[in-house]
């Protein structure tokens, strides 16, 4: 999930560019529920894994 977040962070980004994505293009109307998946993404990535580590150990 980190790298597919991180893929589309550079996915959206203008290729060649110098420079780092601008916080405020995100901060528009248009791209704020976009933004809220990220951050949603980012956070529940670990969860997820402690999760999923916590079945493993119980049903090993």
């Amino acid at each position: 999930m980190a790298y597919f977040v991180s893929f589309e962070l550079r996915h959206h980004n203008v290729v060649g560019s110098p420079r780092l994505l601008d916080a405020s293009k995100f901060a528009s109307a248009g791209n704020r529920s976009l933004e809220a998946f990220r951050r949603v993404a980012i956070l529940a990535a670990p969860v997820s894994a402690l999760l999923w580590a916590g079945v493993f150990l119980v049903v090993r």
